[in-house]
């Protein structure tokens, strides 16, 4: 053990104060940290005021967070093979005892309570584990079964955040899921009762706190903004038991009911075709907000980026699109920025825009993340997409102009051109490397070195004539935008 190190919570008391030996199981405890740490690490304790005054502050962030990583990585690997012995000896189950050693009560008393406010918080929140364990008994669940309980959780959250209740007969299909996940998952396997009650009440409350909060939301005495709070904070501690229990293979976007029990939207969209490209628009964009927050400039102000949203507004309706069809945006993207890929030899011509057009329809309904995407992340995506298209070819017309500039006569002033073209050069690269990015994105899972453009739209190579060089005409899209 290193001398400055005498036990775990002396070295890492900062990092994992919520972790003790007494809640690890055998071998994740002081003396596995300890022998790492003299091994590896010796001298360089984080209590050692030599260390700290030699390394710096800089220093000893950089060793914490390392320690960190490697101490959390140390547990996890005992964690697994322990949870991996217990499987392999037939000992895995999904159950536990319950003790007042592991009860969550204490942890949920306000700080610097008042004995008054211990009394009532603590009967509060017995009364609210109390009911939900009296919903377990009404389904004929266990409540000394972690599969059980996050089951029904599971269930009451979707419930309460979508105002749909899934029945008895998913509650108990998505409990057996569970249950087998459980059952040979040797991570969780390794947890010890406390850490299994801990897990159950802390379901249990939140779950039980999301009905609460939604049936709240609805008393017409509360104002409209009381209701409107209550709602996001049911939606909240919902979202948040869903997130931490989905089964493979699903997301809490596009998730819903199916006979099986639960289903993924956006897979059964794409599949069957019957998905949209569209979505419903709000104002004002909230990315908007977002990008002003970010700049920080007088200059970029909400205006400035609404601005972009409207020139990239002009190539969607040039192009005959609409301002709410992510389909018309990729098809917009690549036709601002196909020109930047070139380096200004080719500008989009409507024809190849509208064969993108209906090529990118065919790609967003084929995608089940877009799919099962709400209208306030499409519209993000969207906004985001228009707003950076926008300012990544303002950006090479910029480059492009400072390149184009004469060289003066006089030497001093043609160094300092020189020098000011020598660093457009640098950055028009980057600029056309970025648009080559995200046209890549745009047009998976197509390989853009397998497609060359012709006068109708994009083709395999080798099928056609591919146009190297187009100059713009009065129908291209992009000159709504970007018309000289």
């Amino acid at each position: 053990m290193h001398p400055n190190c005498p036990t775990l919570l002396s070295c890492v008391s900062l990092l994992l104060a919520s972790v003790t030996s007494a809640q690890l199981p055998p071998g994740v405890g002081a003396d596995a940290y300890g022998r790492y740490y003299s091994c590896f690490n010796p001298g360089g304790s984080y209590n050692n005021p030599t260390s700290a005054l030699i390394a710096g502050q800089g220093r000893l962030m950089d060793n914490m967070i390392r320690e960190q990583i490697m101490y959390e990585a140390n547990v996890r690997e005992i964690r697994r093979r322990w949870g991996a012995a217990k499987i392999a000896d037939g000992a895995a189950s999904t159950t536990f005892t319950a003790s007042e050693k592991g009860s969550t009560l204490a942890a949920r008393l306000p700080k610097n309570a008042t004995p008054d406010e211990i009394t009532k918080t603590t009967a509060a929140t017995r009364a609210t584990l109390d009911a939900f364990n009296k919903a377990m008994a009404q389904e004929g669940l266990k409540t000394n079964d972690i599969a059980d309980g996050i089951a029904l959780a599971f269930v009451m959250s979707y419930a309460a955040m979508n105002e749909q209740d899934p029945g008895s007969q998913r509650l108990i299909l998505f409990r057996d899921s569970l249950k087998k996940r459980l059952l040979t998952d040797p991570i969780w396997q390794s947890h010890t009762d406390e850490e299994r009650q801990g897990e159950y009440e802390n379901a249990a409350i939140n779950a039980m706190s999301a009905i609460a909060t939604r049936v709240s939301s609805k008393d017409p005495a509360r104002s409209e903004k009381e209701r409107s709070a209550l709602a996001d904070a049911s939606s909240r501690l919902s979202m948040h038991t869903i997130q931490s229990h989905l089964p493979p293979g699903l997301f809490l976007e596009g998730l819903e009911l199916t006979p099986e029990g639960f289903g993924d939207k956006g897979e059964r969209l794409a599949k069957l075709g019957t998905g949209s490209t569209v979505f419903k628009r709000t104002e004002p964009s909230a990315i908007i907000e977002q990008y002003v927050a970010n700049w920080r400039s007088p200059e970029k102000s909400s205006e400035y980026f609404q601005k972009r949203l409207s020139r990239f507004a002009k190539v969607i309706d040039a192009a005959g699109g609409k301002p709410d069809d992510f389909a018309d945006a990729n098809a917009a993207t690549v036709a601002i920025l196909y020109y930047v890929k070139t380096n200004g030899a080719v500008e989009l011509s409507r024809v190849q825009v509208e064969w993108l057009r209906a090529e990118m329809r065919k790609d967003v309904l084929a995608s089940a993340s877009f799919q099962r995407t709400s209208d306030s992340n499409r519209q993000r995506a969207f906004d985001k997409m228009a707003i950076d298209a926008i300012y990544l070819r303002d950006q090479y017309a910029e480059q492009s102009a400072i390149l184009a500039m004469p060289i003066p006569t006089d030497p001093l002033h043609a160094s300092l051109v020189r020098m000011e073209q020598g660093s457009a050069r640098d950055q028009r690269a980057r600029l056309i490397n970025s648009a080559n990015e995200q046209l890549t994105v745009i047009f998976k899972p197509r390989d853009m070195k397998d497609i060359v453009l012709d006068k109708t739209g994009f083709a395999p190579v080798g099928t056609t004539m591919p146009i190297e060089n187009q100059t713009a005409t009065s129908d291209s899209p992009a000159r709504a935008a970007f018309a000289k």
